[in-house]
């Protein structure tokens, strides 16, 4: 690739003083140079930088992606007609914008023709590499990381050639031996909830693990009744144990503050030499007793990700999850005057979550936080 470094350099430097795509053509962006100087030739078509920058950069772009092309196939590396593809692809580019400008006509000789033609054939080449590709990974069946690699060339077949052959049914096929299957067990209740309890954090979590969002499309979650009749074996199981619970706690507290008012008050008169009266101007002040009731509950999920072909954990860990509620109320003893306008609440809250309530909010985040647990631990797979 030295050669047409070298000729961009040269190019480049025949044309510092070109004005029109002058700087694209020196640093060698030879895509925006044609396109720049034939914009300014079909504003005015007798533009002579124009028209010389327009000849430098699109002989240079053909020759750049020509040479490319035969180095790809010369290399013959797998898959080089992907690589071919997109260089003539890049050529058909130019030679669009090279047609919607009429003056660019005159200027390139011979005249250039599209490349449709080489590219529907080199998609075709391409297209019949990967299917092969594909065909020869697909016959491990056995093997999942080899219908992996089946499933990423049928895939790239598919973007090539939307209808190659059968490619539309190998997909899918390709697609069920190359996904991994994983069995998530109902959880072990180590605490001993309520059944209601226990039924309602077993909801929690298969609605959370089991809808249709799978953490990778090549990732299937199923619990056991399911995976018991699929023809592939699970490769994973997840074991859930809900190990702790503590159950609604409440602490009370309550602390006195004297407040004073912003303004002064007249809290009263009195007399100067006995014989003028004036008003007492004071802060006045008031004690404020703040009573606060806290209600708390907690609880821990933990879960083990088994490789069953070796019966070895790959993966452990746990989410703690809490809920908390507070209410605070007030009284007062005092001049109002020292609130300074605040309202207080007098009454304390009659109706506090329960038990109940704070354990359906910690299941639904216990389900939430472990599908996303799940989700970080196979997005790489």
């Amino acid at each position: 690739m030295k050669a047409p470094s070298l000729l961009l350099l040269v190019i480049a430097s025949l044309f510092v003083r070109c004005a029109t795509g002058e700087t694209a053509l020196k640093k060698g962006r030879l895509d925006l140079a044609i396109k720049q100087s034939s914009y300014r030739l079909t504003k005015r078509p007798s533009h002579t930088k124009a028209a010389k920058v327009f000849i430098a950069a699109y002989q240079a772009q053909e020759r750049i992606h020509q040479d490319n092309i035969q180095l790809q196939i010369r290399n013959n590396q797998p898959f080089k007609w992907e690589d071919v593809l997109y260089q003539y692809q890049r050529l058909q580019q130019n030679f669009q914008q090279f047609s919607k400008c009429t003056a660019c006509r005159s200027l390139i000789q011979p005249l250039p023709r599209p490349y449709t033609e080489s590219i529907e054939q080199v998609r075709d080449l391409a297209a019949a590499e990967r299917y092969e590709a594909g065909i020869l990974a697909f016959k491990q069946q056995g093997n999942r990381q080899a219908c992996k690699e089946a499933f990423a060339h049928f895939t790239k077949v598919k973007q090539l050639r939307s209808s190659y052959k059968d490619v539309e049914k190998l997909l899918p096929l390709a697609k069920e031996y190359a996904t991994l299957r994983v069995v998530i067990e109902p959880f072990k209740d180590v605490h001993s909830l309520s059944k209601n309890d226990y039924r309602y954090l077993e909801e929690k979590l298969a609605d959370a693990l089991f809808d249709t969002r799978q953490p990778h499309e090549l990732v299937r979650f199923y619990p056991p009744a399911v995976a018991r009749y699929d023809s592939i074996p699970p490769h994973h199981l997840i074991q859930l144990s809900f190990t702790k619970y503590s159950s609604q706690s409440e602490t009370l507290s309550s602390s006195c503050t004297t407040v004073e008012s912003n303004e002064t008050y007249k809290v009263g008169t009195k007399k100067i030499n006995d014989t003028t009266e004036v008003d007492v101007m004071e802060k006045v002040k008031g004690s404020l007793t703040t009573h606060r009731r806290e209600l708390s509950a907690s609880c821990r999920l933990e879960f083990k990700i088994i490789d069953l072909d070796t019966e070895r954990p790959l993966h452990s860990d746990h989410i703690n999850d809490w809920a908390d509620w507070a209410d605070e109320w007030h009284e007062f003893s005092g001049d109002t005057r020292a609130l300074n306008g605040k309202v207080l609440t007098t009454s304390k809250n009659l109706f506090p979550p329960s038990d109940t309530d704070f354990f359906r909010d910690m299941s639904k985040s216990l389900a939430s936080r472990l599908r996303k647990r799940l989700q970080d631990f196979y997005r790489k797979e």
